[in-house]
């Protein structure tokens, strides 16, 4: 079961149509990270404690009251490369990191992280998706979002495999998340 925060809400408004698609991002969450979409419908149940990433990174002048129930506006590309950063420190702590025969190890095959996010050039969606703008735009940036969390999923799992990297720990640790204006990860 997943809790709000475990949650991004993509909100697209276009016109008079809006769109709120539910990405999870728990590293351990083992089903499909696309959750939940539903369109001209925005009710509290999809916002509450949901981290929120609104299209462009602007709620319309219309939901800005969404932003004091969220956990928080998601910044994508901060997030990305918070991600980035934590896999350059696991690299290096993995290679520095003695064996004990005094090889050097082999190199961890981190999962590929997709490029950043681009609002002016959106990612395709997937094949097969409706050709209406909103659900198109949408699903595709719902996607973005589930590649990255999927990568982070990865990460974790490849750092909880190998012991020097583990730090003790058996549980993945959470997507570093960014918010809008924070400097650091909240993890």
């Amino acid at each position: 079961m997943t809790v709000g925060a475990d949650v991004i809400a993509l909100i697209n408004s276009q016109g008079d149509r809006n769109a709120i698609w539910h990405v999870v991002i728990d590293p351990a969450w083992p089903m499909s990270r696309l959750c939940g979409a539903w369109v001209d419908v925005v009710a509290p149940a999809l916002y509450v404690q949901r981290y929120l990433l609104p299209f462009g990174e602007h709620l319309p002048d219309d939901m800005t009251q969404l932003e004091a129930h969220g956990a928080g506006m998601f910044d994508p590309n901060a997030t990305r490369d918070s991600v980035v950063r934590r896999i350059a420190e696991l690299d290096a702590q993995h290679k520095d990191s003695p064996t004990k025969s005094g090889t050097d190890r082999a190199p961890v095959p981190w999962p590929q992280i997709p490029e950043r996010l681009d609002w002016a050039n959106l990612p395709d969606p997937p094949r097969g998706v409706a050709d209406d703008p909103l659900t198109s735009e949408t699903i595709a940036v719902a996607r973005w979002l589930s590649d990255l969390a999927t990568a982070w999923a990865g990460v974790e799992a490849l750092r909880l495999s190998r012991t020097h990297l583990s730090d003790g720990e058996s549980k993945p640790r959470p997507l570093p998340v960014v918010l809008r204006g924070e400097a650091t990860a909240t993890a």
